[in-house]
């Protein structure tokens, strides 16, 4: 069921879909192109260029925003929490880095990475100018968060698409 792209909810079909109407609106502002995710009834969602946000589904109220550094993947973002939910993060690419913040309140996780961020190029096997950006958010599994890096360019120099494997609670590289 984990990202199949299906939902068993039925209360939206070919005979309601057009008796929808707005509930509410979120302004977002700028070129955005951002997949949100939904954890527990919050919406996590990039409300401009850098700055994420945290919305009540529901009502459209905005929870918290953090302005973060660097550009963001287009593809979203990704959720975890401990196993007594003490610890609950958000994973996203911006500015070729790994970010982790805290989902409750956007702060980034000091913990993780250096300072809350993990440069995706520590784990090459040779070192690439500039930072590693992909749309690919990556995805979760148990306690590691799995990135797939695309190729770019077709010399010797390019980037390699190479998959890596951070821990999620401190950022270490696990494997490549």
């Amino acid at each position: 069921a984990h990202s199949s792209q299906y939902s068993a909810l039925d209360q939206i079909n070919k005979k309601t879909v057009s008796q929808l109407e707005v509930a509410w609106t979120f302004p977002v502002t700028g070129t955005v192109i951002f997949n949100p995710l939904i954890v527990d009834n919050v919406m996590y969602l990039q409300a401009s260029n850098n700055t994420l946000a945290a919305v009540d589904p529901a009502s459209g109220k905005e929870l918290w925003r953090k302005q973060m550094a660097g550009t963001f993947g287009a593809r979203g973002m990704n959720y975890w929490e401990s196993p007594d939910r003490s610890d609950r993060r958000i994973f996203f690419l911006a500015g070729g880095m790994l970010t982790a913040i805290n989902a409750q309140n956007g702060e980034v996780i000091p913990t993780f990475g250096n300072n809350g961020r993990v440069d995706l190029r520590i784990a090459l096997y040779r070192q690439t100018t500039g930072p590693l950006q992909t749309s690919n958010p990556g995805r979760i599994f148990e306690n590691t968060i799995i990135m797939s890096l695309p190729a770019q360019g077709a010399g010797y120099d390019a980037t390699p698409a190479e998959v890596q494997a951070y821990d999620v609670r401190t950022g270490k590289v696990q494997w490549v």
